[in-house]
């Protein structure tokens, strides 16, 4: 006769549990590709911004707010300054040439 008690370990509640939870590994996993979880846990910081093509995040001394032509040149004109974009600077453009 068969021992149905509600505690016992068969072969196929094993099976189960370890193919539910290979798939649950799976799905985290897999998770990490479409949400970005180490942004999620980390708090802004306000002089941190990204280049164009948000490759690499940089410190920066502060930031300008922009609203017209003229702030924009208000701003460079103050002090040297770098501007953030994806085109690469050759030699000549650092020393002026």
């Amino acid at each position: 006769m068969l021992d149905r008690r509600p505690g016992r370990v068969t072969a196929g509640r094993l099976t189960a549990g370890v193919l539910a939870g290979v798939l649950l590994a799976l799905a985290l996993y897999a998770s990490t590709f479409v949400v970005p979880y180490r942004d999620l846990f980390r708090a802004e910081d306000p002089l941190v911004r990204t280049d164009v093509a948000r490759l690499a995040p940089a410190r920066v001394e502060r930031v300008e707010p922009v609203d017209a032509e003229q702030d924009l040149r208000l701003a460079l004109s103050k002090r040297p300054y770098g501007v953030i974009s994806n085109q690469p600077i050759r030699a000549g453009q650092l020393r002026g040439e």
